[in-house]
């Protein structure tokens, strides 16, 4: 047991850690808000090496031209912790699945400036906008979008994977039959056609050792969904390494 001199010495050298610790990125954004701009949407992004954060957004307001001179800023702070996991090993898996309100095709690949405020702009010639909410209108579609981190080569550098989507729906009490995907308290609604990534479906000049990342998803319309609570599962399989990841999507469908 450490004695109460060495205890307090332990203390001091943590508070010093925590003192010195510089943040691994901040800035500054100056946000300009017309009228009864409610609620107001923000993306940021920030690199850093894998492991977890603590990130703090403070939100000031900046007193106007006409501000008396004893005017107090309304002034919010927000904690969030981060993990950012580690992709860049042999292990076979997925950056989070995006929920998409819409993707919009790039001009022009996006400076690293401008990365930091749009930081859905992906592989530099698209725009994801994602959905702000997984509650879902009928006359809407499903929109997921993601990348496949570590899949195994083959000998021209081309990847072989398989991609399920099959969809579960709510149901208390159902046990699906052994043959489904789904868990005990859902039922099997649908599922879409099996994608394929390899040699043949990918464009020639494709090349993993180049960096070349691989990037998928799908879009489907929910105007046939019944309403209520539903789980997508995906199901990435690396046939080459023989490893599969599974993800799931959770999103409710109502009449409008």
């Amino acid at each position: 047991m450490p004695t109460p001199t060495a205890a307090a010495a332990a203390d001091a050298a943590k508070k010093n850690d925590k003192q010195s610790a510089k943040p691994v990125w901040e800035g500054v954004t100056l946000v300009p808000v017309a009228g009864a701009q409610n609620p107001l949407r923000l993306s940021r992004s920030f690199v850093a090496p894998a492991g977890s954060y603590d990130v703090y957004v403070v939100a000031k307001e900046l007193p106007g031209e006409k501000a008396p001179k004893n005017f107090m800023p309304k002034t919010v702070v927000l904690k969030q912790t981060v993990n950012v996991p580690e992709f860049w090993n042999s292990e076979l898996t997925t950056s989070s699945v995006i929920l998409a309100d819409r993707i919009d095709p790039l001009p022009a690949p996006l400076s690293s400036t401008q990365l930091i405020e749009r930081p859905y702009a992906a592989l530099g010639v698209m725009e994801i906008v994602p959905k702000a909410s997984s509650k879902l209108s009928k006359k809407s579609e499903l929109s997921v979008f993601f990348l496949i981190y570590n899949p195994k080569p083959d000998s021209a550098q081309k990847p072989d994977i398989n991609i399920e989507y099959n969809f579960c729906q709510l149901a208390p009490g159902n046990q699906p039959k052994p043959d489904e995907p789904c868990k005990a308290g859902e039922k099997f609604y649908n599922k879409t056609e099996p994608q394929v990534m390899n040699a043949q479906t990918l464009p020639p000049a494709f090349d993993l050792s180049m960096g070349h990342q691989l990037q998928t998803g799908q879009a489907v319309p929910l105007a046939g969904f019944p309403e209520g609570d539903y789980r997508l599962e995906i199901k990435v399989t690396d046939k080459l390494a023989n490893k599969t990841v599974t993800r799931d999507v959770n999103f409710s469908v109502s009449a409008s």
